[in-house]
């Protein structure tokens, strides 16, 4: 069952084709032809054995939407659980190793091969490097498990992974760096065409927006989960299919729910996150098992069918017969009544040719035009992508995601580009200017000008590139990239934001960075005034010169001494030419709940009676209109000793329990002698008399209190018939909102 609008065919099978067994990753070529990893050895290969495993390609002659030919491009491999096209050939992750396979005389089949990493742990084949995608970065990201160890020699260390989640190859390095942390089994790792990155947990089913990457996890998932396992993920990014489909995000789901879900992305400020509607695809077969999806050199969708009753390899013996190793299938879906897309053919083609694919609209097509510039001379590539970009104009929309891409070549092939650059950050489209300030945080100062740009970037008016900016900060050090998330941090905040922000604060030191300055006497930047206003230590801000904005600051924020606090009132009310008092009241009446409010109401609860007389009406307006028990409190206290009596605040604290606990509490700040005089008498009445707001109702205190009576049974256990618990004039216990715990 197909989604609303779609159909779907059988593109291949083992029916026609044998060697199409358990296909377990499939990707596209840069002739447009769709190529899988079949793995009939699953889960293991046997030593007794030969070697059965291969890399395929699926070829349609004829356009038609079924496959006329499988091409065997490599044998005689070990599990192989990823694959991707890079540098004029493919990197094979076959555990224990990363292979590179090329043919060099255009017959299809692999007369190269490489061992270009070795050490990736076979302990576990569920667990072992899959789902390989090259990034905009020009790495070859991949997952591994929590069972798996890999121990590889790098040309500069020895690198071993130690945590489950998704990690980075450089193939022009042969370096590996782990990215994001993720699992327990990590399956489904892959890029949406603005270069944000995204990864799943197969067990779990959870995924996760890749936010800072180099290690750091994320604040929570990117959806809502809702099955597991999931073995693969990626988006829907084709022309061909209506608009209510192209971007969307696709989930393969393999037990439980069998088929693909499918979930429409949206940004809320500078996070990502994406909505399930209906599902691509449902299947009520036991053995469907769709194991990847593809968009293809046509615009259609393909996935992949592992068809096979057992997957698991901890629930069911690995040896067990009933594992199937004969069957495998392809499907394609496409929409309705739409037109496909003609296939592009890049391999071998002039780099010109190959630059004005990244004018297409498939996502596909731009990705492997990277692909096959990888491939080619560097230099060549270089100067041909940069008088190709020259010709374009970021103030048209048809050309921010071209400069993109080509900003991307030079990302790839590590050539940095400042002028570039710049020009891709002139795009409209926020996402094209903050992937431009993404890729300036991988450039780092091998861009002379990053640290104008990466400020321009703090301070842009989209959260998106504010958040990225944030990132790139990482990349530089001093002034500069201190400045960065001061200008962020002083713009509007969302949860991703913080997250990032919070981030780079303690990576980069930015408290440090400020005392520093504070200590040597440099004067701050504007924007780092307000961030150490904001957020820096209260010890730390105290040292500070006494301007007004300083002691608005002590004043409003939480965890000052109250000497400081004094002394901040008694200066801000001496630059301002007014006094401590009409300070204090115009800080507590907007709002009245702010993190330091309790602080300033007992600082105004504190003040001499001969400071308060002035403004005895305006503490009475604020003692009768607060909804702060804390701000109330020292609003009696002063109103006590601006009148010199009880009289005013009797008839407040009179109103409620709660007014008259806040009245008995507020005589603790008192500390004039002839103040706590005056309240003498409104004391003295509460030991012989309950003011109006502790009248009875229904024979039972009407208080925010409880009166609990408890019958004991005879025999057995108190249920809640023989228990009252009184409040509000209600027995809350017949009710049944009390526990017979408490």
């Amino acid at each position: 069952q197909v989604g609303k609008g779609l159909e779907v065919n059988l593109f291949a099978s083992e029916e026609r084709f044998p060697d199409l067994v358990n296909p377990v990753q499939m990707a596209v070529d840069t002739d447009g032809r769709l190529w899988a990893s079949v793995w009939p050895s699953y889960p293991h290969w046997n030593p007794r054995e030969p070697m059965r495993d291969k890399l395929v390609i699926l070829a349609d002659d004829d356009r038609d939407g079924k496959a006329d030919r499988l091409i065997v491009f490599a044998d005689q491999l070990n599990s192989i659980t990823g694959f991707e096209f890079w540098g004029g050939g493919v990197i094979v992750a076959a555990a224990p190793e990363l292979l590179f396979l090329k043919d060099t005389d255009g017959d299809d089949r692999a007369d190269v091969r490489i061992r270009i990493l070795q050490g990736v742990s076979s302990a576990d084949s569920h667990h072992t490097a899959n789902s390989l995608v090259l990034g905009p970065d020009g790495g070859i990201y991949f997952s591994h498990g929590v069972f798996h160890v890999d121990a590889s020699e790098t040309p500069t260390k020895t690198f071993r992974s130690t945590k489950s989640g998704v990690y980075r190859f450089d193939p022009r390095t042969y370096e590996v760096d782990f990215q994001f942390p993720v699992g327990p089994n990590p399956h489904g790792d892959c890029f949406d065409a603005w270069g944000y990155q995204f990864a799943s947990d197969g067990t779990g089913g959870s995924g996760y927006y890749v936010s800072i990457g180099k290690g750091v996890g994320a604040p929570h998932g990117w959806y809502k989960q809702r099955v597991r396992p999931v073995p693969a993920v990626g988006f829907l990014n084709s022309p061909h299919f209506p608009q209510e489909n192209d971007g969307n995000f696709l989930i393969c789901n393999v037990i439980g729910f069998l088929g693909i879900l499918q979930h429409r992305v949206t940004y809320q400020g500078a996070d990502i996150k994406a909505e399930e509607i209906e599902p691509i695809v449902v299947s009520k077969d036991p053995n469907f098992r769709p194991s990847d999806i593809e968009v293809g050199g046509d615009g259609a969708l393909y996935f992949s069918d592992w068809h096979n009753p057992l997957i698991g390899h901890m629930q069911h013996n690995i040896r067990d017969p009933n594992r199937d190793q004969s069957h495998g299938r392809v499907y394609r879906v496409t929409a309705k009544g739409r037109p496909l897309i003609e296939p592009a053919k890049l391999k071998g083609k002039p780099v010109e040719t190959v630059l004005e694919s990244f004018r297409s609209p498939v996502a596909g097509v731009r990705y492997r035009a990277r692909i096959e510039l990888s491939g080619r001379d560097t230099a060549e590539v270089t100067a041909k992508a940069a008088a190709w970009a020259e010709r374009l104009d970021p103030a048209k929309l048809a050309d921010e995601q071209p400069l993109l891409e080509i900003l991307w070549v030079f990302e790839e092939h590590r050539v940095a580009n400042e002028a570039l650059l710049r020009k891709t950050f002139l795009a409209s489209e926020p996402r094209v200017r903050a992937a431009a300030i993404r890729t300036l945080g991988d450039w780092g100062r091998k861009v002379k000008g990053g640290e104008e740009i990466l400020v321009a970037a703090s301070r842009d008016a989209s959260p998106l590139v504010r958040a990225e900016a944030a990132k790139a900060a990482l990349s530089f050090d001093g002034p500069a990239a201190a400045e960065a998330i001061f200008e962020v941090a002083g713009r509007p905040i969302d949860p991703q934001l913080t997250f990032v922000l919070n981030h780079a604060r303690k990576t980069l030191n930015v408290d440090h960075i400020v005392q520093e300055a504070i200590k040597a006497g440099r004067p701050l930047s504007p924007a780092a005034q307000a961030f150490a206003l904001r957020d820096l230590d209260v010890n730390t801000l105290a040292k500070l010169e006494r301007t007004e904005p300083v002691c608005r600051a002590l004043l409003s924020r939480p965890g000052v001494s109250p000497a400081d606090r004094r002394g901040a009132l008694e200066t801000l009310a001496k630059l301002r030419s007014s006094s401590p008092a009409a300070e204090l009241l115009a800080l507590l009446s907007v709002p009245a709940d702010g993190p330091a409010s309790g602080d300033l109401a007992r600082l105004l609860g504190e003040l001499p009676a001969a400071e308060l007389k002035g403004s005895a009406d305006a503490i009475h307006q604020l003692a009768s209109s607060t909804k702060s028990p804390e701000v109330r409190e020292g609003a009696f206290a002063a109103l006590v000793a601006a009148d010199g009596s009880t009289t005013r605040v009797s008839k407040l604290a009179d109103a409620s329990l709660a007014d008259t606990q806040a009245f008995m509490r507020s005589l603790l700040l008192i500390k004039d002698p002839s103040v706590l005089h005056a309240a003498y008498p409104a004391v003295k009445r509460l030991t012989t008399e309950l003011p109006p707001g502790l009248a009875t109702a229904g024979g039972r205190p009407s208080t925010a209190g409880r009166f609990v009576r408890i019958e004991l049974a005879r025999k057995g256990t108190v249920t809640l018939a023989e228990v009252e618990v009184w409040s509000g004039g209600a027995n809350v216990a017949r009710g049944k909102k009390a526990k017979q715990s408490s």
